[in-house]
């Protein structure tokens, strides 16, 4: 019996209402664990943790006032009252979303020849994990919502 990769987990959990709120995961790209994937899993994993936090009613994504979307580590500190990500979770993105952290390296880079040390395994696991609570918080959202009167017949 062959063993399921997190992966394998993502193409599971992946449905059309996730598919909707932040697209098809490319899980081939994921799987080819090439630097270059970390441009795509980064942000993913941002607009993630957007996605749910935005299904929380109440949640503060965004400077009210400018309109300005908040970093991903800074949405989780001023979300921190709901308890939506296991701590586990928190501290793997914190590892790799918060100050002179891998991604800001990646992104910001001061020079042109530079080492980072990643795990793709904890990248595709972070994104496994967060794919189903965005999956799970869906679920919660749709069950509030009303159906028109003539679906209840």
């Amino acid at each position: 019996m062959d063993k399921l990769s997190y992966i394998d987990f993502i193409n599971l959990y992946q449905n059309e209402e996730t598919i909707c709120l932040i697209g098809k995961i490319d899980t081939q790209f994921l799987e080819t664990r090439a630097i270059e994937c970390l441009y795509y899993a980064f942000p993913l994993i941002e607009r993630m943790v957007l996605e749910i936090f935005k299904l929380i009613p109440e949640s503060d994504i965004e400077h009210v006032e400018q309109g300005i979307m908040k970093t991903v580590i800074a949405i989780i500190e001023a979300n921190k009252e709901f308890d939506i990500l296991p701590k586990y979770i928190i501290k793997l993105i914190y590892k790799y979303f918060d100050g002179d952290c891998i991604r800001n390296e990646l992104y910001h880079a001061k020079e042109t020849k530079f080492e980072v040390e990643v795990s793709f395994l904890e990248i595709n696991f972070l994104i496994m994990k967060l794919l189903k609570i965005l999956k799970l918080k869906i679920k919660e959202c749709n069950n509030y919502k009303i159906k028109p009167i003539s679906l209840l017949e």
